[in-house]
């Protein structure tokens, strides 16, 4: 049975890597990469592997629903990368940037998709820093 399965955050390392992974699979599976960024190389390689492609943006709700809705599984991988390494490096409009992108965008994916997808979403131990104790067991 063919799955839909979508990547978001598709042209960052991450996202690559798990395209290549699924280019065996993109001749059975319905497989759509997508990213607010555009790079040539990269769409071009993602053609050639039958992965469809579309640039948009996870803070647009109509974008997200149109390619999300109907997904069996998501990979949420994006975010915005350039964060600052040190409190001295932070930059306040960029901090409120990547809060948004990470709480608003994260917010829109999981709205869009349907009771059924299962979303995969992967992090490093950034997200968890300055964190005393978890929130919520998610197993």
């Amino acid at each position: 049975m063919s799955k839909k399965i979508v990547i978001v955050g598709a042209l960052g390392y991450l996202g690559s890597e798990l395209c290549k992974l699924y280019s065996g699979e993109s001749w059975f599976h319905n497989v759509v990469a997508i990213d607010n960024r555009f790079v040539s190389k990269r769409v071009n390689q993602l053609k050639d592997w039958n992965i469809k492609f579309y640039q948009g943006e996870i803070l647009d709700k109509e974008f997200l629903k149109e390619h999300l809705h109907d997904a069996d599984i998501i990979y949420h991988l994006a975010s915005i990368t350039d964060v600052a390494y040190a409190k001295k490096g932070s930059n306040p409009e960029q901090d409120i940037k990547i809060k948004r992108v990470a709480v608003e965008g994260t917010n829109n994916v999981l709205n869009a998709i349907s009771k059924k997808c299962k979303i995969i979403f992967p992090s490093t131990h950034v997200i968890y820093e300055g964190l005393k104790e978890s929130k919520k067991e998610i197993m």
